[in-house]
């Protein structure tokens, strides 16, 4: 099955907009995963491939709606960036189960990435992935699930953005020459506690 979410929805576009790579560099390294750039990827820009069902297995299922504007050509060929798990988080991955491990082992599939697509109309970058098959459950299980209600999705990548936002405010706060420090809460949300350096200091003596 192919099933690359489109995460511009009204639902999720305010969560999911990216517009400063540093912060989702470090939301990635937090939790992990391995991001690549275009460059680092050695192809142009707007054509980095991101491994999905397509990839995988050179045509779709056609079982879910291709994202909006995108044409079968530019589907998971198309990122700037490309977050993908490490060689531990696909090692651990494997030891949950014995079905798990036979999958990406006897059966030969692939882990599944996220591509962090340019959007002209909105000025920032989507992550799009391949949230179906064993490749997409995996990529979930590190970077946070999806939930959606048939055909629509109310969420996705919880994980990896509720670090990216984290980010967001601790880069913000730095370049306002205040200290942010970020704690991960009990329901999987990241809480920003940002401090004056005047403050901070006076707490010291």
């Amino acid at each position: 099955m192919s099933h690359v979410l489109d995460t511009r929805s009204a639902k999720l576009r305010d969560k999911m907009r990216i517009i400063n790579i540093q912060a989702l560099r470090l939301a990635a390294e937090k939790l992990g995963l391995v991001m690549k750039s275009a460059e680092e990827l050695e192809c142009e820009p707007h054509k980095g491939t991101y491994m999905g069902y397509k990839t995988e297995m050179g045509r779709l299922a056609n079982d879910w709606p291709m994202p909006e504007g995108w044409t079968l050509e530019e589907l998971e060929q198309n990122a700037d960036y490309v977050i993908s798990l490490s060689d531990q988080q696909k090692e651990a991955y494997m030891g949950i189960s014995a079905s798990n491990r036979t999958v990406f082992t006897k059966h030969s599939r692939k882990f599944y990435e996220i591509g962090i697509v340019w959007d002209a109309k909105e000025k920032a970058w989507f992550p799009h992935f391949d949230f179906a098959e064993a490749g997409g459950r995996a990529l979930q299980h590190f970077a946070g699930e999806v939930k959606r209600e048939n055909y629509e999705v109310v969420s996705s990548l919880g994980t990896l953005m509720n670090w990216y936002h984290g980010f967001c405010d601790k880069l913000r706060a730095e370049e306002l020459g205040e200290i942010c420090e970020l704690e991960a809460g009990e329901k999987g949300e990241v809480i920003s506690y940002i401090y004056e350096k005047e403050v901070e200091k006076s707490k010291l003596h």
